[in-house]
């Protein structure tokens, strides 16, 4: 794993590179997750996809680790990305840890029920929308 980290004054250029680490499935997570974190979670911040990779670098989740998240966690569903980011972030909602997101990326998804995790983070976040998007991308 590489030791650098992201901060506030990268750039989501700067990011997207540190993050995808040159593999393409994760190229196309960060640049969704960018696109679309303030339409998904409005209420998280004007930069809420920013601060999801944020979330992602915590979690070391880089490369090829972070297109397995994107693909096999997630379904290649930013929305799904960012409730269980989310989830983590509001102190482990329905279970979601640094171990349980670990256990899913290298299992298939296995260990994290989506469709929970998004009912309970649109409980806790009731403007949180999943399937909000900017635009289409």
């Amino acid at each position: 794993m590489r030791g650098e980290r992201l901060t506030l004054e990268t750039t989501p250029l700067e990011a997207i590179s540190q993050m995808a680490e040159n593999n393409v499935g994760a190229q196309i997570a960060c640049l969704k997750l960018l696109a679309n974190g303030d339409a998904i979670d409005p209420g998280l911040s004007p930069d809420a996809g920013f601060i999801a990779l944020l979330y992602l670098d915590e979690l070391n989740v880089w490369g090829e680790r972070l297109n397995k998240f994107w693909q096999d966690v997630c379904n290649q569903d930013e929305g799904v990305m960012f409730a269980i980011l989310r989830a983590y972030q509001l102190g482990e909602l329905v279970g979601v840890n640094q171990n349980t997101i670990d256990h899913a990326i290298a299992n298939h998804g296995d260990g994290i029920n989506t469709d929970a995790v998004i009912a309970a983070v649109k409980e806790y976040l009731p403007n949180f929308n999943p399937a909000a998007r900017a635009h289409s991308t």
